[in-house]
C-alpha cells in the first residue's frame, strides 16, 4: 500500500514520537487529504510538503543531506525518513540512507541526527534505483538497531 501526500495539503507531523496519519476522503472533491490522528502542538508540527527537501545536520551542525522521502506503514506510522546525501560523501551520491523517524530531532528549519559523517557512511543504505522491501520486518529492525532505536512492531500494522 502506498501513501501519497499531496503538496500543499496540511498534515501535522511531530518529531518526538512516531506519527499516526489518517488518510480521509474529502467530501468536496475526489482528492484524498491527510489529517493528524493525534493533535500536534502548534509549534511541533510541519507540513509533509516541507518535510521533503529538509536539511539533515549532525549535532555539530555539519550538513549530512536532505530528506528525500518518508516510509509510512499501512497504519500511518512514519517508520523512517529516506535521506539523500547529494555530494556530501562523493561516491555515495547514488545511495539513500533510511533513518528511523525517532532518531531525528527538529531544530528550526532542519533536522538533527546524532551521528557523524563516518557513522552515516557505515549506515544501512540502498541504491536509488533499487529500493529494499520496505515492508520487511528484518530490514526495518536492522535500520532501527543501527541508530540505537527500538524497532516498531510491524506485526501490529499488517
Amino acid at each position: 500500500m502506498v501513501f501519497a501526500l499531496q503538496a500543499g495539503t496540511s498534515c501535522a507531523v511531530g518529531v518526538q514520537q512516531p506519527v499516526r496519519l489518517t488518510l480521509a476522503q474529502s467530501t468536496e472533491s475526489s482528492q484524498a487529504c491527510c489529517t493528524s490522528a493525534y493533535p500536534a502542538p502548534h509549534t511541533g508540527g510541519i507540513r509533509a510538503s516541507r518535510l521533503v527537501g529538509a536539511t539533515v545536520r549532525n549535532v555539530l551542525g555539519e550538513r549530512l543531506g536532505t530528506i528525500h522521502d518518508a516510509i509510512i506503514d499501512p497504519n500511518g506510522t512514519v517508520l523512517y525518513a529516506v535521506v539523500a546525501v547529494n555530494g556530501v560523501f562523493g561516491s555515495y551520491d547514488n545511495k539513500y540512507f533510511p533513518v528511523p523517524w525517532p532518531a531525528l530531532r527538529r531544530s528550526g528549519d532542519y533536522y538533527v541526527l546524532n551521528i557523524d559523517a563516518a557513522g552515516l557512511r557505515g549506515a544501512p543504505s540502498f541504491d536509488r534505483d533499487q529500493w529494499p522491501d520496505t515492508a520487511s520486518e528484518a530490514w526495518t529492525t536492522s535500520v532501527y538497531r543501527y541508530y540505537n532505536q527500538r524497532p516498531p512492531s510491524l506485526e501490529a500494522s499488517r
